[in-house]
Formats: C-alpha cells, structure tokens, sequence
C-alpha cells in the first residue's frame, strides 16, 4: 500500500508541501480561516510559505473534529473485486508477455523477418555519427534503412557478423552522408519470432531459459496469482476510500491548508520539469499555452479534495491511537523504490514536502487498520460488472 500512495505523489497527484509546526493554537487556526480569502495569492508564490506564516496550525496540531464527521467505520462492509486466474487468461500471458517474442538461431534471415543486431558504419574508416547501434530490432524488407542494408543481412545466420559495403542515396539529408561510400559491420545476434504455448518448442524455450512448458505455466500462473491479489487489495482500499468519503461530513475545509497543497504542488512541478527538462513550470506550461493563472484554478479543486482525506484519516488516526514518527517516515520512504541516483531520504522529504510524506504514511497506516476492520465482501469480476450494469439501468430509469 505505501508503494501505491508514494507513487502517488512521485505523479503529482497529491499536493507538496513543507510544514512547520509548533506551539500554535486553534484559535490562530481559526484566525488564519478569516484571512484566507486574501491568502491565495500569497499561495502562488514562493517567497512566503503558508507554513511560515505567523498563525500557521499543522495538521496533526488541529482538533480535526471540528471540521470532520466521520461514520462507524468498524461497521462498514465493503465489496472489493478479485480477479479469476483462470487456464485460459494464464496461456494467454504466456503468448502475449513470454513467447510474443522469441529467438530463433537455427536458420538463415528471410526477407520479412525481425532480426536484433549491433551495427556500425564507417566512412573512410571512421566512425559516422548516428550509425552505431547495439540490441537494434530490424524488420527485414521494410526500407527502414539505407538500399542494400536490409537486402545484405537475407541469408545471414544468427551469430554471424558481416561487412555491407553501401552508398547513401545523393538526396540524403546529411551533406556529409550524401552519396558516400560506407561500410557497416553488422551483428546478426538473432531472428525474432512469435509463437505460442500450443506450439512452442524446446529448443525455443530453452533460449528464452525455461527448462519446460510446465516450468513456463507455473511462472505465469504464480506471476497472475500475485497480480490478482494486488489488484484485489487495491479495490478493497478503493471501496473503504470510496465508503469513508461519502459517509463522512466535512463541515469546513481549512483554506490555509488548501493554499499550502497549491503552494507545494508547484513547488513540486518546479523541481520535476527542472530536474527533467531544465526548465520550470510556468515555462512549461507557458510553452503549452498556458499560464500560472490556468495551474492554480486547475489544481485548487483537487488540493482541497486532498486536505479533505487528511482531515478523515487524521481523525480515524486519532480514535484509533495510531502515531507516526520521525524513525516510520524515513523507514516508509527508504523502502520504497523512489530514490534514485544521488537523492537521499531528506532530499526526497524536501522535494515532496514534510506535511505531505507524513499525511501520505499516516494514510497508509490508517488503511491498513481500516482492512482489518472493515468486513470485506468478496465479488467476481462478473459480478462486479452485473452490479454495474444494474445500476445504470436504475440510472437511466430515474
């Protein structure tokens, strides 16, 4: 579950925010509520953080009771779906992610073939920029590259390399190629085919390293068995999620936190679009047609929703005794797969926002007490789709 919300915020879809707590009271919560209408604005900027400012109340330093009712949750019974792994949805995993490609070594390469080679072109025995690849598919017969390429590997055995001596069309598009002569030393390392498991053989099966076809089922049925019960426990957190959120009652909505989730949404943007494009995000959006103005009136809706489900699951963490601390916030984000390359756990709690990895574990830590709790009713994807299609009819007729 804790992988699902995180990636949830690596996305964006939840807001980021940075939160300083401390001694502030209710009454300067309240206080912050009134002034909220001329606070937007200094939401949308990145010199004062809402969490700077002076009547500023964390989250998890609010009565959250007196903005949120929330129902008996121990009561509530819930359907959640859980996929059937069936004989006939295992092979067809086997055919369309296992044997969908597979090599074959025993033959010569046939125009209409896909075949996986390494090539590098030389002009007077130099190395040419763009004509050097490694693990390149080719479709034999498509004209993909220069007259006389594809044509030279026909009749070429995996495992062989070959030198293709070739001319570039006069018209090509780079001067430097046009109309020279090159060599291309190619590596034919396989031709790729399909098959599937009616009649795949062992020697194919042997070079995409399975020992047998009961070797191929067993990983397939155990890969979809996995799958299914993901599947199944993320509908079971869907339907709770769904059930809480429209049996509680959120009377108000502390538009300060609303602020901070737009605030910290962009600063999240600006850091994703910079870190991976180089620029931030009002150039981005600029370049689309967009403005700043768009972003906020776009997200507002969305960040209130989330300080709506921070609201009820603080209160549920509440009633239920559920803490979180400094030592289950680093533990929850170094388990999961988010740091790569030099980033560390607290860079990555800047980036996302100290109020926003701690809301998000603190979710994650509710659900998990919400599952064992919840009575969960077990439906079929059929079922499921009946009960769907029932309610619409009902729709329709009202």
């Amino acid at each position: 579950m804790k992988k699902r919300l995180f990636m949830m915020l690596v996305a964006g879809v939840v807001a980021v925010s940075v939160c300083a707590c401390g001694g502030k009271t209710e009454d300067a919560a309240q206080k912050t509520d009134e002034v909220a209408a001329t606070a937007t604005t200094e939401a949308q900027t990145e010199e004062i953080k809402v969490s700077e400012r002076e009547d500023y109340v964390a989250l998890e330093d609010m009565e959250t009771d007196k903005y949120v009712t929330i129902p008996d949750y121990a009561s509530m019974t819930v359907k959640a779906v859980k996929p059937e792994v069936t004989d006939e949805k295992i092979e067809s995993y086997i055919n369309m992610e296992i044997l969908a490609i597979c090599p074959v070594t025993d033959r010569a390469v046939e125009n209409g073939d896909a075949v996986l080679i390494d090539y590098v072109g030389k002009k007077d025995d130099v190395a040419f920029e763009g004509g050097t690849a490694e693990g390149y598919v080719l479709n034999i017969g498509t004209g993909t590259f220069i007259p006389g390429f594809e044509e030279g590997l026909i009749g070429v055995m995996p495992g062989e390399t070959v030198d293709l001596n070739l001319t570039f069309p006069k018209d090509y598009h780079s001067a430097d190629l046009a109309g020279a002569e090159v060599v291309f030393t190619v590596t034919v390392h396989e031709i790729q085919e399909s098959t599937d498991y009616a009649s795949v053989t062992p020697e194919q099966l042997s070079l995409l390293g399975y020992a047998s076809k009961e070797v191929v089922w067993e990983e397939a049925a155990k890969t979809l068995e996995e799958s299914a019960q993901v599947s199944y426990e993320r509908s079971i957190t869907s339907a709770i999620m769904e059930k809480l959120w429209n049996e509680s009652s959120v009377t108000s909505v502390p538009e300060y936190l609303v602020d901070e989730e737009v605030q910290n949404k962009k600063r999240f943007y600006d850091n994703y679009y910079m870190k991976n494009n180089g620029v931030n995000l009002e150039e981005v959006l600029t370049s689309q047609g967009n403005t700043m103005e768009d972003f906020y009136t776009n997200v507002r809706p969305a960040c209130e929703e989330n300080v709506k489900i921070y609201l009820i699951m603080e209160t549920i963490a509440r009633a239920e005794g559920i803490e979180i601390t400094d030592e289950k916030i680093y533990e929850a984000v170094e388990q999961n797969a988010l740091l790569n390359g030099n980033t560390s756990v607290d860079e990555f709690i800047e980036v996302i926002g100290e109020s926003t990895v701690r809301n998000t574990i603190l979710s994650d830590m509710v659900m998990e007490r919400l599952m064992e709790k919840v009575t969960v009713e077990t439906i079929t994807e059929e079922e499921a789709m009946a009960e769907e299609a029932a309610e619409a009819t009902t729709q329709v007729a009202e």
